[in-house]
C-alpha cells in the first residue's frame, strides 16, 4: 500500500513537471513538433531523469532516451515511451501518459531488483499539426518514411522541415534503430469507447492506417448580389456537398471500423458580400483494412 501512494504521488509530482509548457488559455496546451516549447518537454524530461540517476541522450533525429547507467548502450532494451508534442490545444495527457508510465516502470524495475535493460523513449514529432506529417521522430529511424518523403514539408512558420533540421543539427538520413525487445506504449483513450462501457483499461489488437488528401475547389468569386443564382460556380456550396459525402462514406464503412473526417477547411476570399472562389479542405479517413 505504501508503495502505491508513493508511485500515485510520483506520478503527479511528474505530470505537475509537464503541466505548464505550452499552456494555452483555453485549458489545453500546444506544443508543436520541432519547436522550442517541444525542446522545453524534453529538456524536462531529461532533467527529471537525472534526479532519477538515468542517464539520457538524444538520437540523430532528436528523440530522447533515458537509460538505467548500469546496462551497457550496446546490450538489447526494452523500450517504453510515447511522444512529447501535442496537435493546436490538445489534451494534457496525450503522449505524456506514455512517458509518466515509462519512467513509473523503470523506477520499479530499480525498486524490485530486477535485471532488465529498460529505456524511456520520447519520440519527436508524432502529430501532424506543424509540418502535416505524423510519426516524423518515429518514422525515420524506423525507416518507415525517408528524406524525400518529409523533407519539403512545411511548418505553421514557413520553414521546411530540412530547414529545421539543419538549424539543429539533426539528420533525415539517421541510422535505423537497433536492438529492441519490444516497445511498450501505454496511451491515454482519446475517444470515449472506454468511457461508455465503463472500462478502466483497453489493449489495442489493431491499429488504424490514416490516408489524408488536399482536396483544391475552383469556383469563381463573383458579387453575391449582382450574381443571379443559375449563374453562380460557388466552391464553397461544393465543398459542403463533398464534406457531407465524406461523412457519409465513413458511416458505411463503419462496420468495418473506418471513419472519415474533414476536419481543415479554407474559404476564398471568405467575405460576406462574395461568392466563394476557392476553397480547400484537408480529409482524414482511417481504417484497420486498406481496401
Amino acid at each position: 500500500m505504501r508503495h502505491a501512494i508513493e508511485d500515485v504521488e510520483y506520478a503527479e509530482y511528474l505530470f505537475d513537471r509537464f503541466y505548464g509548457i505550452g499552456s494555452c488559455e483555453s485549458g489545453g496546451v500546444t506544443r508543436l513538433g520541432y519547436t522550442e516549447v517541444e525542446d522545453e518537454m524534453h529538456r524536462a524530461l531529461c532533467a527529471l531523469g537525472e534526479e532519477k540517476g538515468y542517464g539520457h541522450f538524444a538520437d540523430q533525429v532528436g528523440n530522447t532516451y533515458l537509460y538505467r547507467p548500469q546496462y551497457s548502450m550496446d546490450e538489447p532494451f526494452w523500450l517504453v515511451g510515447s511522444h512529447l508534442d501535442s496537435v493546436i490545444e490538445g489534451g494534457r495527457y496525450d503522449g505524456v501518459a506514455g512517458i509518466i508510465a515509462g519512467l513509473l516502470v523503470m523506477g520499479w524495475a530499480e525498486r524490485d531488483g530486477l535485471d532488465l535493460p529498460i529505456r524511456v523513449g520520447a519520440m519527436r514529432c508524432e502529430e501532424s499539426s506543424n509540418f502535416g506529417r505524423s510519426t516524423i521522430g518515429s518514422g525515420l529511424i524506423t525507416k518507415e518514411i525517408y528524406k524525400h518523403d518529409v523533407g519539403e514539408a512545411v511548418n505553421k512558420q514557413g520553414e521546411t522541415l530540412h530547414e529545421v533540421f539543419d538549424r539543429k543539427g539533426y539528420s533525415l538520413t539517421p541510422d535505423r534503430i537497433q536492438g529492441i525487445h519490444e516497445y511498450l506504449e501505454l496511451h491515454i483513450e482519446q475517444g470515449k469507447v472506454l468511457e461508455e462501457y465503463g472500462d478502466a483499461v483497453g489493449i489495442v489488437s489493431t491499429i488504424a492506417g490514416p490516408r489524408r488528401f488536399k482536396v483544391h475547389v475552383h469556383g469563381n468569386a463573383e458579387h453575391s448580389g449582382a450574381t443571379p443564382m443559375g449563374m453562380r460556380s460557388d466552391a464553397l456550396a461544393a465543398a459542403a456537398e463533398i464534406i457531407l459525402e465524406v461523412e457519409e462514406i465513413g458511416k458505411s464503412e463503419a462496420m468495418h471500423q473506418s471513419v472519415a473526417t474533414v476536419g481543415v477547411m479554407t474559404n476564398h476570399p471568405n467575405a460576406l458580400n462574395v461568392i466563394p472562389g476557392e476553397v480547400e479542405l484537408g480529409i482524414d479517413m482511417r481504417g484497420i483494412d486498406v481496401a
